[in-house]
């Protein structure tokens, strides 16, 4: 009885023929200005004076300035087939904006 009820639900659907579909046109654009590609232009770095306080970029390194901690860190794969060995950065030299000598130092820690 419930195959008939199905039969006969499935016999009464009607496939719609085909090129009777609505194409919805594409929506225009709004707002005050409509968007452009390739006219936005890069802001100029602000340099920072030798004479002035405090540090600011562009940071240049210099070359061979790297030092490293002794310790040996491990990071393994979650597989566990590759292990990489590597030292964590002590310290590094570079040069600010203004031409000063400017130092970082890293703590040696263990993620």
């Amino acid at each position: 009885m419930a195959g008939r009820v199905i039969i006969s639900a499935l016999g009464g659907l009607k496939v719609p023929r085909r090129g009777t579909f609505n194409i919805v046109e594409p929506r225009k654009p709004q707002g005050a200005l409509q968007s452009k590609a390739g006219v936005g232009l890069p802001a100029a770095q602000q340099s920072v004076s030798s004479s002035s306080s405090g540090i600011g970029g562009p940071f240049t390194e210099i070359a061979g300035s790297r030092t490293f901690h002794s310790t040996v860190r491990n990071l393994k794969s979650s597989d566990g087939l590759f292990v990489l060995e590597y030292y964590n950065l002590r310290q590094i030299k570079m040069v600010d904006g203004g031409g000063s000598s400017v130092i970082f130092n890293y703590d040696d820690y263990s993620p």
